[in-house]
């Protein structure tokens, strides 16, 4: 299947937009992810329940409890979205902070590029520890702006591949050997 670059770039523009509005309004973002998320974990649960009809045992016991546990999560986050982002935001914390110490490990055992192993690790503990240092405030606005910079680095990396792609349609190439340096 050959992509489009134009739908490519437009993709990466919507990216773009999307990031700088969850940066711009971080706190509507964050309740905007909560929300979300307890709307996923209410078809989550949903879909257990109903499947666990056709189980037995212990999966039967285990699909009734996650959707019990699936199911009243994602109701609590859709009727009190901002109390919920208390606990979103304590979880983020704690893989900012496992995600740090990895990074930090891997950069003093494993090598590789040390120093960016190391930095990537020291921002998300330092990131990590302003977060939790602001609880409960943070979580108005933590996740919020957390994703629309990750929505603003996507949309940054699937423009520059759509004019990767419209380069290369352009000159008949694929991305293929234009990764290999056969354009």
């Amino acid at each position: 299947m050959r992509l489009r670059p134009g739908w490519v770039l437009v993709a990466g523009l919507v990216e773009i937009v999307l990031g700088l509005i969850a940066i711009a309004w971080p706190a509507v973002a964050s309740v905007s992810v909560a929300i979300l998320l307890g709307i996923l974990l209410l078809i989550s649960g949903g879909v257990a329940l109903v499947t666990a009809f056709a189980a037995h045992g212990w999966q039967l016991f285990g699909r009734l409890l996650w959707s019990i546990v699936s199911g009243l999560g994602g109701l609590y986050l859709l009727v009190f979205p901002d109390e919920g982002l208390i606990g979103l935001t304590a979880l983020l914390v704690l893989l900012m902070f496992l995600s740090g110490m990895l990074f930090v490990a891997m950069g003093v055992f494993v090598g590789g590029n040390r120093g960016l192993l190391l930095a990537v690790g020291a921002i998300d503990l330092l990131l990590g520890a302003f977060i939790w240092a602001e609880l409960p405030s943070s979580a108005s606005w933590a996740i919020g702006l957390l994703v629309g910079f990750h929505l603003l680095a996507r949309g940054i990396e699937t423009t520059t591949f759509g004019l990767t792609l419209r380069r290369e349609s352009a000159s008949g190439a694929s991305l293929g050997e234009a990764a290999m340096g056969r354009a």
